[in-house]
C-alpha cells in the first residue's frame, strides 16, 4: 500500500483516519522530499498505523527519495498449548547449548506435553512473532509455583529464552511483564530464578527490571539421587 506523504504524514487528522484500516498490513510506503523530514514521517506513521507494540523498523532508500517501512515484527504473548511444546523444546535446547551444557537436556517435547499440557506441572508464556504469513515463536517464560515457609506460595522462573534472531528487540522485557501480571493474578508475592555466574547480560538486563540478587544464598543439589 502506497500513501502519499500529504494524505498521511503532513496532517494528524488524516493520520488519524488512516489508522482505521492499516492494523493488517505488514509493509507501508512513503514518499519524502528531503532526508530532514524523513524521521518526522516515521514517526507520524506510527501514530497513523496505531501501533499497539513498537515494531523493529527498516526502511531502504530507493530513487528517487523513496522509503519502504517494513513492519516485520509484531509481538503478541499467549500462553503455550500441547501444540507448542516442540517449539518450547527447541529454545530449551538452544539454551542448553548457550549455556554450555547441551548433554544435560534429558527432556523431550512428549514429556513436556505429558508433564504441562496433561499434569500441569508447569506454565508457559510464549513471545509470537504473528507478522509473517505463518506465526514464529520469538521466546518463552516457563515458570511453575513453588513454595516458601516463610512467605507461602511464588513463582519460580525457571528458563527466560529469546530467540537469536529476536534478540535486543525489547521481546525479554515484554515476557518478564507478562510474567509479572501471571503471578500477581495467582496471588503470588514474588518470582525468583537462577543465573549463570558468568552471564553478565542477563544480570544487567535482570537489573534494569528492579531484580536483586541473594548474594547470601547458594544453590546445592543431589543428583542422582541414591
Amino acid at each position: 500500500v502506497h500513501f502519499p506523504v500529504d494524505d498521511l504524514t503532513c496532517y494528524a487528522e488524516v493520520a488519524e483516519e488512516a489508522g482505521k484500516f492499516t492494523g493488517g498490513i505488514r509493509e507501508i510506503a512513503l514518499s519524502f522530499n528531503n532526508e530532514l523530514h524523513k524521521g518526522f514521517y516515521l514517526h507520524n506513521l506510527r501514530i497513523a498505523t496505531k501501533l499497539i507494540i513498537p515494531p523493529c523498523w527498516s526502511y531502504s532508500i530507493e530513487p528517487p527519495k523513496f522509503t519502504t517501512v517494513h513492519l516485520h515484527m509484531h509481538i503478541q504473548i499467549r500462553t503455550a498449548t500441547a501444540n507448542d511444546m516442540q517449539a518450547v523444546h527447541s529454545l530449551v535446547k538452544a539454551l542448553a547449548i548457550f549455556e554450555k551444557m547441551p548433554d544435560h537436556l534429558k527432556m523431550t517435547a512428549e514429556d513436556y506435553i505429558r508433564h504441562g499440557a496433561e499434569e500441569g506441572r508447569f506454565e508457559v508464556l510464549l513471545a509470537e512473532d504473528i507478522a509473517p504469513s505463518l506465526p514464529v515463536i520469538a521466546g518463552m517464560a516457563f515458570f511453575y509455583p513453588a513454595y516458601s515457609t516463610w512467605r507461602g506460595p511464588y513463582c519460580w522462573l525457571e528458563d527466560l529464552v529469546v530467540a537469536e534472531a529476536y534478540r535486543n528487540k525489547g521481546i525479554g522485557e515484554q515476557l518478564m511483564q507478562a510474567l509479572k501480571a501471571a503471578a500477581r493474578a495467582k496471588g503470588y508475592p514474588f518470582i525468583k530464578w537462577q543465573v549463570l555466574d558468568w552471564n553478565e547480560d542477563a544480570m544487567r538486563f535482570y537489573r534494569r527490571l528492579g531484580a536483586t540478587m541473594d548474594k547470601d544464598w547458594t544453590t546445592w543439589r543431589l543428583d542422582p539421587i541414591d
